[in-house]
């Protein structure tokens, strides 16, 4: 029965995204009404709904009615809304599903810690959403369709299977389940086409490209972007609306002239969609084989994971001790879309388990997966220690060129900006594999081929970092002794400073072999303990005023002029760097939350900035203009003088690992890289929307031999530098105006910008950010949105959850367009400090 869209009306489930979507689209181009049933609207799919409102010049209309796919109450009110706003239902494709997600998983039983299945619920969210939710979408239709024979025009039932129906997975065994049911579901409701008009066909998808993908990129592991082939949303699509029109579909997708093999369209009709099209047989059917767009040549890696499950202790035991998730529901962009499926942004069981999610609010929201056990506080001081370094010394002498009114300003402002680039940091690794967070895999995001620069120039800038705290341990170590002495002492060698440099080097070895930030946590105290020392001597000297006699003038409102301040500038700017560990602390943070993230930010900062105001004001009062560039230095000598230079030492020492762990990272990264293909660009048919070729991927985890060899040769590189040269003024200087600048301003704000560009293929990655909105919008009192349903309205959001999602869309843009901003003032300052750097070396 030949058949057209035009002037007809569908609903399609899961229709904000990817092949449900591009189906939905399909229809309205050819004149047929749509009710697109889904728990929000992506910007694509608002697009497509505001195009065809009803007061554009289109005849026919696209409608959205907010539905929760899993409760069956919503699922008869989508039928009442589409009659209501079309007058009739032709067409429903029930589209919304999800792959075997960690949250609802064979391999992850309810009760374990990433399994948000109720472990006394009786139920999956999987199989809800997969096979329930079109079992009773298909039943209502049926219903809905012999109610209304009067027109005695044709209806149409397509579902969404996969080649998983036909082939098994370890990988995915309730997936695949789900799949094989929704063929026997679909061949079963055969003879309805021939009594009643009603024809019930799906397609099977192979791999498809859709943006949704890029949540779970560990899923990605099983496919060779070289050996296969992605199947794209539109291809399937097209062959979806065939399957509707047409009595017979050809196996070359887009084809109506009879090129190639044709197949016979009826009811129970499964055609399989890869880069062809395949008539999927009830009986003998070869399956899938390795047809293009079917095949994951990397399956093994997966299933290597699962062996790895159950070879843990008490595989599927459950852990009441553990809490569990609140809720079961999860949005789309939780959820890959694996072998033809597609994600649907309102799916959840349960109500009182999804009620409370809701109710908790994106404030608490933790992203799933891998899951640091590092805790707030201690994350808090491993980047405190590495923002407070032998910088705060310098902080009086700053202050004195400038004035204390405007130093005091820079200071603040050089924190804000510096927070600001921490918070870009954050925001970004949220679209980034849990735990494998780094300016490597963000880069690869961004701009792929200059990753290798990126990663050079910080290891370059931590290494150099790092041999200056073996210089500065070099030079104070003989004082620090002479002042407890009092004297030469007898031993030629404790005054040398390559005997120093090498005792300290002993020291810091074993910690520079630790390869978690946290395992750090203790030595950062002792670090911040000597950093506090020297606080309470600088204020103690300021409290007792016994530096006053010797006091220069001070100046409160007025500089000492340009050049001496711009001078001073790179001191301040530079002393709130601590970008290079921002990732290990977000991969570590047991509670990665945009709450606890921020919190660590404003902590981490606002202690810096407090310490080196307090620091700065004391000091600079204490000796006025008078003051030196290491204020410790200017106190008369003494055993509590000389402590503070060993403090000093202490804070250096236990800072030298907190360098060497970014500079090993970026290391490793460097030499992993490889130059993007050609064949990756953008326009790629084959290209992964986000993550792009293999290499692409968040690299595995540095091997042991790995770590070691390069932990070894950042050692012993640092160590002949530290012991051949004396100072590294001029080499620091530039390479901290470049160096610093660019990983606390210029990356996280170029990486920003690129990321939440809307015409950027990864701007479906920033959907995470949709669907924080979403439960924001959900947290709405549920008694108002069944007052809603009830009373016939609607209404798919309310007035204050709009008001509340439009604020977050320009939050949102306000933010984008201070990443601009920060890279735009990062190459300024790099611009000024490298000025006035060669003026300073070049006059000295």
């Amino acid at each position: 029965m030949a058949f057209s869209v035009k002037g007809k009306s569908a609903i399609v489930t899961g229709a904000s995204s990817g092949i449900n979507l591009c189906f939905a689209k399909l229809l309205l181009e050819n004149g047929c009404n749509v009710l697109i049933a889904d728990l929000a609207l992506r910007p694509e799919a608002q697009v497509v709904v505001s195009n065809y409102s009803g007061q554009s010049n289109t005849p026919n209309r696209a409608v959205f009615q907010k539905t929760d796919v899993v409760d069956w109450e919503q699922l008869e009110r989508m039928f009442e809304v589409a009659v209501k706003e079309f007058g009739d239902v032709d067409i429903v494709c029930p589209g919304a599903g999800i792959y075997e997600p960690h949250w609802s998983n064979f391999w992850r039983p309810p009760g374990t810690p990433e399994s948000r299945d109720p472990r006394d619920g009786g139920r999956y969210a999987l199989l809800d959403i997969n096979l329930t939710h079109p079992i009773r979408t298909t039943q209502l239709a049926i219903s809905h369709f012999l109610r209304n024979q009067s027109s005695k025009r044709p209806k149409h039932i397509i579902h969404i299977s996969s080649i998983a129906g036909q082939s098994p997975t370890l990988a995915a065994p309730i997936y695949v389940a789900t799949k094989h049911a929704i063929n026997g579901l679909v061949r079963s409701l055969a003879k309805l086409d021939s009594k009643f008009g009603i024809r019930v066909t799906a397609v099977a998808p192979g791999v498809i490209k859709t943006p949704l993908w890029t949540d779970h990129p560990e899923k990605l592991k099983m496919v060779d972007d070289k050996a296969d082939e992605w199947v794209t949303p539109e291809e399937v699509a097209a062959v979806m609306l065939a399957l509707v029109q047409q009595d017979t579909v050809s196996e070359v997708i887009g084809d109506r002239s009879g090129q190639g093999t044709q197949f016979p369209v009826q009811g129970g009709t499964i055609l399989e969609v890869s880069k062809s099209v395949r008539a999927v047989s009830p009986f003998n059917d070869p399956g899938p084989g390795g047809r293009p767009g079917n095949t994951v040549s990397d399956m093994n890696k997966v299933e290597d994971e699962v062996y790895d499950l159950l070879s843990g202790e008490g595989w599927g035991a459950s852990k009441p001790s553990c809490p569990l998730p609140l809720s079961v529901r999860e949005s789309s962009a939780t959820s890959p879309q694996m072998m033809g499926e597609d994600a649907v942004v309102g799916v959840g069981p349960g109500d009182g388990l999804r009620n409370s999610s809701r109710r908790r609010g994106a404030r608490g929201k933790r992203a799933s997966g891998f899951q640091g056990d590092a805790s707030w506080i201690s994350c808090v001081i491993n980047l405190v220690n590495t923002i407070i370094g032998a910088g705060v010394l310098a902080m009086p002498l700053a202050i004195s060129r400038m004035g204390i009114v405007l130093g005091i300003c820079v200071i603040l402002w050089s924190g804000i900006t510096a927070g600001l680039g921490l918070y870009l940091q954050a925001r970004c690794a949220q679209y980034l594999d849990r735990g494998r967070s780094s300016f490597f895999a963000l880069s690869q995001l961004t701009y792929p081929n200059a990753a290798v620069v990126f990663d050079a120039a910080i290891a370059i800038k931590c290494f150099g970092v790092g041999v200056s705290y073996l210089i500065i341990i070099g030079d104070l170590m003989p004082g620090v002794v002479q002042g407890f002495v009092g004297s030469t002492p007898a031993y030629d060698f404790l005054v040398d400073r390559h005997f120093w440099v090498t005792a300290f080097m002993l020291i810091v070895i074993p910690l520079s072999y630790l390869r978690r930030l946290d395992s750090l946590k203790y030595t950062s105290i002792a670090a911040l303990v000597s950093m506090g020392y020297l606080v309470i001597l600088v204020v103690y000297h300021f409290v007792k005023g016994d530096t006053m006699d010797d006091r220069g003038p001070v100046r409160v409102i007025h500089w000492a002029g340009p050049i001496p301040a711009l001078s001073s500038l790179p001191v301040i700017v530079f002393a709130f760097t601590c970008h290079q560990n921002m990732f290990s602390i977000l991969n570590e943070i047991s509670n990665n939350s945009h709450f606890r993230v921020t919190g660590v930010v404003l902590a981490s900062i606002g202690s810096s900035a407090a310490t080196y105001i307090l620091v700065a004001i004391t000091g600079y009062l204490s000796f006025g203009d008078n003051v030196g560039g290491n204020i410790v230095s200017m106190y008369p000598p003494g055993v509590w003088a000389t402590i503070g230079r060993a403090a000093i030492v202490m804070l250096v020492m236990f800072s030298y690992p907190l360098q060497c762990h970014p500079c090993r990272a970026s290391i490793d990264a460097v030499l992993r890289w490889r130059p993007k293909p050609a064949a990756g660009s953008e326009s790629s048919p084959h290209r992964h929307p986000l993550l792009g070729p293999r290499g692409h991927r968040a690299p595995e985890p540095m091997s042991d031999l790995r770590f070691s060899i390069i932990t070894t040769t950042i050692l012993i590189l640092s160590y002949i530098v530290a012991m051949t040269v004396s100072s590294l003024e001029a080499v620091l200087a530039y390479v901290g105006s470049t160096g610093s600048t660019s990983i606390s301003f210029i990356l996280p704000g170029l990486f920003y910008y690129k990321i939440s560009s809307p015409d950027s293929p990864t701007h479906q990655r920033l959907m995470k950010e949709d669907d924080e909105a979403v439960e924001n919008i959900l947290s709405d009192d549920d008694n108002a949105d069944e007052n809603d349903i009830e009373g016939g309205q609607n209404l798919p959001l309310t007035d204050s959850a709009i008001l509340r999602l439009t604020n977050r869309h320009w939050r949102r843009g306000l933010l984008r367009k201070l990443s601009l901003a920060l890279v735009v003032y990062g190459v300024l300052v790099m611009i000024v400090c490298l000025i006035v750097n060669t003026f300073f070396i070049a006059s000295h």
